[in-house]
């Protein structure tokens, strides 16, 4: 399974958390998860390590997943 294939298996129209990776490695995935169709409202993202840094830094995980995913919905 790929990690959209397992993504779409839990949503499934059900409330679920879903724990986000850091750095580079998720950006292709939120791109992807940018352009379904997903109630977010019935999903919780949890960002696993998140930097002390601004959301603005490219550091921040936070800046990550609002720039490739919070920002397209």
């Amino acid at each position: 399974f790929s990690a959209k294939d397992l993504f779409l298996k839990f949503y499934n129209n059900k409330n679920f958390n879903f724990i986000v990776p850091g750095g580079n490695t998720p950006k292709l995935f939120f791109n992807y998860l940018s352009n379904i169709e997903i109630d977010w409202r019935r999903v919780t993202l949890i960002l696993s390590d998140e930097r002390l840094v601004t959301v603005s830094n490219d550091a921040s995980n936070y800046g990550t997943l609002k720039k490739h995913l919070l920002e397209k919905l």
